[in-house]
């Protein structure tokens, strides 16, 4: 362990700037934490490297000597200490939208690898996920504030600190935003009873709202099972005592299904005599929420857009009218497992059915009189509706998300294939792929389907005996993974690269390009105009 020696030296000056800094950002947004640091001489306590390339914070003993020092994190080895106390929460940090509750900063490691967790999750989700800092040692906050520039933490909006006595205020907020998950995962370095004396508050919330969301699963099964086959048809119909009532259940993470939402619950279904509603999830959907919300409102059909009831567990009484929505090609519904678990869970009432683009369902077993094909649903309005034709005379208007270099996707897959779903393809290969891809686009050919993927990829001469060597689900995986997340975003790129090439070559051609990604790539930058700003209630 290396003393960083407290001497004026540039880095010992460096140090106490982020300090400076970093205490002006924690006093704008948490002024009751940044006070109970007044009482903290911030030269008591100094950094120290360690081992394995990480740094501890030491405090020195009151009127000790010059290495007169105790520890206050751990001295030799915090970044492994800090991935082995992550290590058994690791599936639920990636595949959950709850928040994170981070205790203690010994010294921060943990804090650092959940935010870039959250931030790899937020390309897919568009949501970076709430995460509570509970600081349970101010001598351990002064030495997280000299370490270096802490801004991406304390400005981040879903970012929180709070000092241990005050946890009572994070239920309060829970209570009072239904949209804040009180099922939370909490992360320390910290022993279990340490942890578990702390989180103490979270526990009894947890367990007040697992208490009040059995009653509601208990009330809502006796109301739906209430409910038979005809007298449901016939609410439906429009002939009972009351308008029928469907709730789309959504989250923030898709544009394009809170238009469909929109579009359905309030223009089609009102002039149809339906009662809508749309649930708008901003993070994490808790079973406790759900009911609550179809509690309130008795809704006769619950759509969601792609997604399974069974993804839920519980969350939706049995007899409840379930329509899954599929508007993409999902890996976690394409596959026979899924299949399998939704058919034991539905296959006793005909309350459960898909619609949308369902052709791609039947290979993995789910069955045809459940399935109904249905092309996407929207409501078209003119853009720049309501403006003159002048503010709004561009040739070409493109708006994606599909804007980033498509290298990142390659970096993407390669993380997925290695961590998420294993499987034996590696960066040259996915490169090459990557590469092939383009080559073949810009070309003028198209791939219109995984079929017409795998045929593509088999000519590939190095991919062949893989290809071959995978399970039908694994293959399967492979190539909506590589269809969806790769060649989509190459065809929609070769595409504006012919509009960039006819803009250039004919004088006044205006294209503009919407979305985030267009302005990293120097091909298409100058294009770039930004994200596009959407209607309220939809983010």
């Amino acid at each position: 362990m290396c003393l960083l020696r407290d001497q004026r030296t540039k880095q010992q000056t460096d140090v106490m700037d982020n300090f400076s800094e970093n205490y002006q950002l924690l006093e704008k947004r948490f002024p009751s934490l940044a006070e109970r640091l007044r009482c903290i001489d911030p030269d008591l306590v100094q950094l120290a490297r360690t081992s394995d390339g990480g740094y501890a914070y030491l405090q020195k003993k009151p009127d000790g000597g010059e290495q007169d020092f105790v520890p206050l994190s751990d001295p030799h080895q915090p970044i492994r200490k800090a991935q082995e106390a992550l290590q058994p929460y690791l599936r639920q940090l990636a595949e959950t939208m709850q928040p994170a509750v981070v205790v203690g900063l010994y010294p921060g490691f943990i804090l650092d690898m959940v935010y870039n967790c959250f931030l790899d999750l937020e390309k897919a989700t568009r949501v970076f996920r709430r995460i509570y800092v509970i600081v349970d040692r101010l001598p351990n906050l002064v030495g997280w504030l000299k370490v270096q520039s802490r801004a991406r933490y304390l400005e981040h909006p879903a970012i929180e600190f709070y000092w241990h006595e005050d946890i009572e205020q994070i239920v309060a907020k829970i209570r009072e935003d239904e949209q804040r998950s009180h099922e939370i995962i909490p992360v320390s370095a910290l022993p279990e009873v340490v942890l578990n004396r702390v989180i103490e508050p979270f526990a009894r919330l947890y367990l007040e709202r697992q208490e009040e969301s059995q009653t509601l699963y208990h009330e809502l099964c006796e109301y739906y099972a209430g409910l038979d086959d005809a007298t449901l048809a016939r609410l439906m119909r429009g002939e009972g005592s009351r308008p029928p009532r469907l709730l789309f259940v959504t989250h923030r993470a898709s544009t394009v299904v809170q238009y469909t939402a929109r579009a359905l619950c309030e223009e089609m279904l009102p002039e149809l005599g339906w009662q809508a509603r749309i649930y708008s999830s901003e993070r994490s959907c808790s079973a406790w929420h759900i009911r609550k919300v179809i509690s309130e409102f008795r809704p006769d059909v619950v759509v969601m857009a792609n997604h399974l009831r069974t993804e839920h567990g519980q969350s939706f009484p049995p007899d409840l009218c379930f329509v899954t929505w599929i508007q993409d090609t999902c890996p976690y519904i394409n596959n026979r497992e899924a299949a399998r678990n939704w058919l034991e869970a539905v296959e006793e009432r005909k309350r459960d059915f898909l619609i949308g683009y369902v052709d791609q369902l039947i290979p993995y077993g789910y069955p045809p009189d459940r399935l109904f094909y249905m092309p996407m649903l929207t409501a078209v309005k003119p853009f720049g509706e309501g403006t003159s034709r002048s503010q709004t005379e561009v040739d070409v208007v493109f708006a994606s998300r599909c804007g980033s270099p498509t290298r990142e996707r390659v970096l993407e897959l390669l993380a997925e294939f290695r961590d998420v779903h294993p499987l034996p393809f590696d960066a040259a290969e996915l490169q090459l792929i990557h590469d092939e891809l383009w080559r073949f686009y810009r070309s003028g050919s198209t791939i219109t389907g995984e079929d017409a993927l795998l045929e593509f990829l088999n000519g590939i001469a190095p991919l062949r005996d893989k290809l071959a060597s995978l399970s039908h689900e694994d293959r399967s995986y492979f190539l909506q993974r590589v269809f969806w997340r790769l060649n989509d975003i190459i065809y929609r790129q070769v595409v504006v690269e012919w509009l960039c090439e006819y803009a250039e070559n004919h004088p006044g051609f205006r294209l503009e390009l919407y979305g985030e990604g267009w302005e990293r790539q120097p091909r298409f930058a100058k294009y770039a105009c930004g994200e596009l700003s959407f209607p309220d209630g939809v983010v």
